[in-house]
C-alpha cells in the first residue's frame, strides 16, 4: 500500500504543477488535468502493456468523472465505459 500512497502523492504533485496559473499577456490562464495511476505489484506477474494502458485509461476517466486530479486504478470499480459515460463525452 505504501507504493500506492507514494504514487498518488507524485501524481498530485504533477497535477499541481500542470494546473498552476500560467501568466500571459491577457492574464493568468489555467488548465485542468486528469491523471490515471496504476501501481504494479513487484511480486505478481507483469501484465501486458495493453492491460496497463486500459487500467490507466479507466483510472483517468474516473478522475475526469470526479472533476479532475488523480485517481488510483481499482479493479473493483466499474469501468466508466460500462455505463456509456465516456461515449457521451465524445
Amino acid at each position: 500500500m505504501v507504493d500506492a500512497v507514494v504514487a498518488m502523492r507524485r501524481a498530485a504533485e504533477v497535477a499541481a504543477a500542470l494546473t498552476a496559473p500560467i501568466a500571459t499577456s491577457v492574464g493568468p490562464v489555467t488548465i485542468g488535468v486528469s491523471i490515471g495511476v496504476v501501481v504494479l505489484q513487484s511480486w505478481g506477474g507483469v501484465p501486458s502493456t495493453g492491460t496497463v494502458q486500459r487500467h490507466a485509461d479507466t483510472a483517468m476517466f474516473q478522475a475526469k468523472r470526479a472533476g479532475g486530479g488523480a485517481h488510483l486504478h481499482d479493479a473493483r470499480e466499474a469501468a466508466p465505459f460500462d455505463d456509456g459515460w465516456a461515449e457521451e463525452r465524445r
